[in-house]
């Protein structure tokens, strides 16, 4: 890869801004996806700091998650979670991880009550640019809470009618994974009711 970057830099060098950016987008055209998620992750502030190549102060690290201390904080010990993995969207890790991710961010938030002191907790994640992503990498952001701090999520409601509602509904509704409950459940009553 660096040699294919090189390369492109040396012939890009006298080009004008158009005739670069023509350039670099038929470059990355060529790309396999494991070349792009190279470029992603070289580019990429979380993967440096993942891969000790960045500093950052560390409050949780386990094999697939990282924890640092936001360094423009909303508030003193707001602290953003990561996987260490480059991962753009909340929705690319897995049922575990996802759960595993979770359960670490409750845990650095239970310590900020407790240590810090604060009074509430927010943890948010942002997936995608919409939604306030700054990096395509996904994190969470644990953040404690003050009275008066003055951080604000608010937003204009807007007016929907109850047909839209109930269209809405239909589109997005998730259904209940009753047959692997069930399936699940049965396993149990079958192991059970076994003679050893």
């Amino acid at each position: 890869m660096e040699e294919k970057l090189s390369k492109l830099e040396e012939e890009i060098k006298n080009l004008n801004p158009d005739e670069q950016k023509q350039k670099l987008n038929e470059f990355m055209q060529t790309l396999n996806p494991e070349e792009l998620n190279q470029i992603k992750q070289s580019q990429c502030v979380f993967c440096l700091i993942a891969q000790n190549k960045a500093q950052a102060k560390k409050v949780y690290e386990d094999d697939k998650f990282l924890g640092i201390l936001d360094i423009r904080p909303a508030n003193p010990g707001h602290v953003i979670l990561f996987p260490k993995n480059h991962i753009n969207f909340l929705s690319n890790l897995n049922e575990k991880d996802i759960s595993d991710i979770f359960n670490i961010a409750n845990k650095i938030g239970i310590n900020l009550v407790e240590k810090l002191k604060a009074e509430g907790v927010n943890i948010l994640v942002s997936s995608g640019l919409a939604a306030g992503q700054k990096l395509d990498h996904i994190a969470i952001h644990i953040i404690p809470r003050f009275k008066d701090d003055k951080i604000s999520f608010e937003w204009q409601p807007k007016e929907i009618n109850e047909e839209d509602l109930e269209r809405i509904k239909n589109l997005i509704k998730v259904e209940e994974v009753k047959e692997e409950v069930k399936k699940i459940k049965k396993e149990k009553i079958d192991v059970e009711n076994r003679i050893p």
